[in-house]
């Protein structure tokens, strides 16, 4: 179970494991419309009218990606930051992720560091008060996210710090098996709204760090 914050986090940061793991089940946290349709800078840049547009296809295309790498979709329906960045679900967040994961039979779960982003930093704070307890959840590891990990890498000790003070964090390369970059990069590019937004930052490099080495901890 790969939580991944917004329609795309997850295949980005994951996609070669998940190439190598046909068996994944992707949980996006932020993928519900507002109650009030509405137009934001960042929706219109993608070329959606609005919100509702913005989230009928961001689905359908998370689908398509997961299609793509054998690995099936969860949409939770919390609204992202863009349309209500006043939003406070920690609790409402980590309860349905919980119970997401007693659905599907308790398996591993992945979740996101938490780096440089508001709705990042809360899905990740959901997972470490959902999943941070070994005895519920033994088999628990944290991805760095893509490309916000190779743009910002000054981020990544904080986040890191912030899954469990005090703690060593293990290096855990290929945990799970490593699939192919060409199968991650054709998921990759069923994001068609959201390569225009991504390939710029970085001063272009954006689209290039999405195929650095996948990098993954295991709390300890």
């Amino acid at each position: 179970m790969i939580v991944s914050p917004h329609l795309d986090d997850a295949v980005l940061s994951c996609g070669q494991l998940m190439a190598g793991r046909p068996d994944c089940v992707v949980v996006t946290v932020f993928a519900g419309a507002p109650l009030n349709v509405q137009t934001t800078p960042y929706d219109e840049a993608c070329g959606f009218r609005d919100s509702d547009e913005a989230l009928t296809l961001r689905r359908d295309e998370d689908a398509e990606a997961c299609a793509r790498l054998g690995a099936t979709p969860i949409h939770l329906d919390f609204p992202d930051g863009q349309y209500e960045p006043k939003q406070e679900l920690l609790f409402h967040i980590t309860d349905k992720l919980l119970r997401t994961w007693e659905a599907l039979g308790r398996p591993p779960v992945l979740g996101p560091a938490g780096l440089m982003h508001p709705d990042h930093e809360q899905v990740a704070a959901a997972c470490i008060r959902a999943f941070g307890w070994q005895a519920r959840c033994p088999e628990l590891y944290v991805y760095e996210e893509l490309p916000a990990r190779v743009l910002w890498p000054e981020s990544v000790e904080p986040a890191l710090t912030r899954w469990e003070v005090g703690t060593v964090h293990h290096y855990a390369p290929g945990f799970l098996g490593t699939g192919s970059k060409v199968r991650k990069a054709a998921a990759i590019r069923a994001y068609r709204s959201q390569m225009p937004q991504i390939a710029p930052l970085g001063d272009g490099a954006g689209r290039t760090c999405l195929f650095v080495p996948e990098r993954y901890w295991r709390p300890s």
